[in-house]
């Protein structure tokens, strides 16, 4: 949790095809809110290049191959 700056939960947190954190929220969150903008991620995924960076294996993230520490 310190790791995303989380307060506690529920919490969520929208992290886009290159593994950036886009947004979080702290609290419950309107589904139709959430549905918008996970749409909006998978059309700019679309049309993106290939990701070259991600932060699955940096240190400072708590990720690895595996997934993330929680």
């Amino acid at each position: 949790m310190r790791a995303y700056s989380m307060q506690g939960t529920p919490s969520t947190m929208l992290i886009d095809a290159a593994g950036r954190l886009r947004r979080q929220w702290f609290g419950a969150v309107d589904d139709l809110e959430l549905g918008a903008k996970v749409g909006r991620l998978l059309v700019e995924a679309e049309h993106a290049p290939a990701a070259t960076t991600s932060l699955v294996g940096d240190v400072r993230s708590g990720c690895d191959a595996s997934g993330c520490a929680v």
